[in-house]
């Protein structure tokens, strides 16, 4: 493993290597950045993220401007907790000034300290899954700053979606999330733990979301795959119809071997 490292991901970086690094200059207009900064102290107040504000920006790479829509983003503190370098979504407009639509590569993408990754230990993760053949994203290290303050060194991880998809060569397809928060929502309003006769509340054959689109802008062949997928939720062997069982044994034993499960924390694992 340390072999691994030192020869595919660089730890130490002398000042010349961050020189050459990549650079976001990101810009969020006072207002913008106070819904971020509000959104941030009442995650802080509630201990989970939840619902957060999605605001305008503008952020320029190589002498290109993009615009873009930015939130506050991470469910748990770790992303957020620090006054600054906290972590941030980011999605590019499509209908932005020049010919290019992405940065190195990622349309829609995440902004964390390198800590909030794990890092390097999340690269090696993406690399041993990819080498499986299980769908990976993409990281890049990039140099941050936001309205003229240096954020330093932050890990840039692709979001799921079709340029993902893409570079996996998959077909483009739906990508679904299971389960959801509520229960964090319900500790938070009622001072006490979800009771069994609330566990509906998360439960994912009832709750369930798509990464990298939304269900209005579903094109037509991708409403008959929900609609499939919802009709077949009901039925009692659903995850013989739904889940490739053979494809998630593998997994379990990669994730015993990594000695790590939160891969596949619900709030985690996504389903192609």
């Amino acid at each position: 493993l340390t072999k691994y490292i030192s020869n595919n991901i660089p730890i130490n970086f002398k000042q010349e290597e961050k020189n050459n690094l990549p650079e976001l200059n990101i810009f969020i207009p006072y207002e913008n950045l106070r819904s971020i900064q509000e959104d941030r102290l009442l995650a802080i107040k509630k201990g989970f993220l939840s619902n957060p504000s999605i605001v305008k920006g503008i952020v320029w790479h190589n002498g290109e401007k993009f615009d873009m829509d930015v939130r506050l983003k991470g469910d748990l503190p770790t992303h957020w907790r620090a006054a600054k370098r906290y972590s941030l979504r980011i999605k590019l407009n499509k209908n932005n000034r020049n010919s290019k639509e992405s940065i190195l590569g990622m349309r829609t993408f995440s902004l964390h300290k390198l800590r909030a990754r794990a890092y390097p230990y999340e690269y090696i993760f993406q690399d041993i899954i990819a080498k499986f053949n299980f769908p990976s994203v993409s990281h890049r290290i990039v140099k941050v700053k936001l309205n003229g303050t240096d954020w330093g060194l932050m890990d840039m991880q692709e979001h799921w979606g079709t340029e993902m998809l893409e570079k996996n060569k998959l077909k483009n397809s739906l990508i679904l999330k299971f389960g959801s928060s509520y229960n964090r929502d319900y500790k938070y309003k009622s001072g006490t733990t979800i009771p069994v006769s609330s566990y509906w509340l998360t439960n994912p054959r009832l709750f369930f979301d798509f990464s990298g689109i939304s269900k209005k802008n579903l094109l037509p062949y991708q409403k008959s795959q929900y609609e499939y997928i919802l009709e077949s939720l009901k039925e009692p062997h659903y995850y013989k119809k739904l889940f490739n069982d053979k494809q998630l044994l593998k997994l379990d034993e990669i994730l015993k071997v990594w000695g790590n499960f939160h891969p596949i924390h619900p709030e985690n694992s996504r389903f192609y």
